[in-house]
Order: C-alpha cells, then structure tokens, then sequence
C-alpha cells in the first residue's frame, strides 16, 4: 500500500511510480475516505503516541490553549511541501517528517533523531496544544 501524500510528492518531483502504487494510493486515499477524515493521524500515525501524551500532560498541568496557528496554516505547510518538492526533485519533507524519522530509527537506529520525535512533545505542552497534527502537519492535511 501507499500513503496518497507520498505519492503525490514523489509524483511532484517527477518521480512517476508504477501502477501498483498507484493503486495502493487510490485504496489507502477511498479506504480513508470511506472511515473518516482524520483516521491515518489517529490510528496509523505513530506520532500520535507523542501528541496524545503531550495533550494529557497539557491538561493535567493545567496550561492554558495557547498560540493555535491560523486555521490555514496548515494549507500553507502542504503547498510549501509540495514546492520545494517538485524544486528539487525529492519527497523532500520526509528528510525532516517526524513519522520518517521515527520509521528510519525504529529499524536502524534512532541515535540523535529521538530529538527530532520528541521536539513535537514540548511543542503540543508548551507552545500550542494539538499543534502540530492539528495544525501543521502537512500528512494531516492531506
């Protein structure tokens, strides 16, 4: 299978992928269409694991909602994603996507890429509550 958002970079970095990609795309992008918005964030995303322990240590802490970046932002984040993709001719997000890294790290080792996972804990509790897939993740909102 393959994520809709990954193909779509890669198919704006001129990247073409082969049919069965394709495919994978159109049966992950109808079968998350089909069970609700949100679902990749909730269930398959393992950042949510982080976001959903920084949104419980915000509340027990008792902080108040904090910087909430605009509604559109977010939009903005995927169309840049998607810029400097086809600019350079690489999924160039997944060089610095918290999901990749810990991907990466799970099977060769995180070593200082913890720091890049963990930068999204103190966001969500200090900065700006469900910050970051709510409102900037640019897999989120796609």
């Amino acid at each position: 299978m393959t994520d809709p958002s990954v193909l779509l970079r890669g198919m704006v970095a001129q990247h073409w992928p082969e049919m069965t990609a394709i495919i994978g795309a159109l049966i992950v992008g109808v079968t998350y269409a089909l069970i609700g918005g949100h679902v990749n964030c909730s269930w398959v995303c393992p950042i949510n694991l982080v976001t959903d322990s920084a949104h419980w240590l915000h509340d027990k802490l008792g902080f108040a909602k904090g910087w909430q970046p605009k509604r559109y932002t977010r939009y903005w984040v995927l169309g840049m994603v998607l810029i400097v993709s086809a600019l350079t001719g690489t999924n160039a997000w997944e060089f610095v996507n918290p999901i990749s890294i810990l991907h990466r790290g799970l099977i060769f080792g995180m070593g200082f890429a913890w720091t890049f996972v963990l930068a999204v804990l103190p966001f969500d509790v200090f900065v700006s509550r469900r910050g970051w897939c709510g409102q900037l993740c640019p897999v989120g909102t796609f």
